[in-house]
């Protein structure tokens, strides 16, 4: 037997391209351009979005993808219990559990200073199935489902929040693949995605001076839209 839980509504994919990392890419030499001036970010721009479409980048290179639905915008919850019966259920019954998207993006915070990242962000619609098996039959209570939450300020000030933008995407977003129930973990049966729109920002690594610690900086204040089918639907 087993439990289900289906949502649907605004969802997040972000994905984190090392672009120095695939400099060996014709036409991706983060050398030959100089990155202080708006042309040469432009090209470099529209080169990295291409690999990003085409999917060349992830044949030579991991690319760190994190997902998340907004709690503000759920179109449909439905919870499946072990004898078949469907309820609809309120996300305000599930347990907020905060998650650190360090976890998830501690490759970026390791690469080395002067690396040059693409940060490529999809918003639109997406529907979630997570199953989890179940040894026995009664229903069960949905305030007892688990599941985490991006709160970036439980754990990041303003400050750094506006000096590491890349985390904006995601913070105050539910990590649907982070769902529990007593000590069993759903897994993913399912995830449909259907982009509505997509940005695209390039970072850079750096080194703080005064405290040594690396940071993630966008390149000047580029930040473009890829796609955008919201006046279409």
């Amino acid at each position: 037997m087993s439990i289900k839980v289906s949502l649907s509504g605004n969802s997040k994919v972000v994905k984190f391209y090392n672009l120095t990392r695939l400099k060996l890419l014709e036409g991706l030499d983060v050398d030959i351009y100089d990155l202080n001036e708006e042309r040469d970010i432009e090209e470099f721009f529209e080169r990295a979005e291409e690999f990003a479409q085409s999917g060349e980048a992830e044949e030579l290179e991991d690319v760190i993808e994190v997902r998340g639905l907004n709690p503000e915008e759920i179109n449909e919850a439905i919870l499946t219990n072990p004898n078949g019966n469907e309820i609809d259920i309120d996300i305000d019954d599930f347990v907020l559990e905060n998650l650190s998207l360090e976890n998830y993006i501690k490759q970026v915070k390791n690469a080395n200073i002067g690396d040059i990242i693409y940060l490529r962000s999809e918003d639109g619609d997406g529907t979630w199935d997570m199953v989890a098996e179940y040894d026995e039959s009664e229903e069960i209570d949905p305030t007892n489902i688990k599941i985490a939450y991006f709160n970036c300020a439980s754990y990041m000030d303003t400050y750094e929040l506006l000096r590491e933008s890349f985390y904006e995407p995601l913070c105050d977003t539910l990590a649907v693949d982070k769902l529990s129930f007593e000590n069993i973990d759903f897994e993913l049966e399912e995830f449909i995605f259907e982009p509505i729109k997509i940005y695209g920002e390039l970072y850079v690594v750096k080194e703080d001076l005064q405290t040594g610690d690396k940071i993630i900086e966008r390149i000047s204040s580029y930040r473009k839209l890829v796609l955008d089918e919201s006046e279409e639907l």
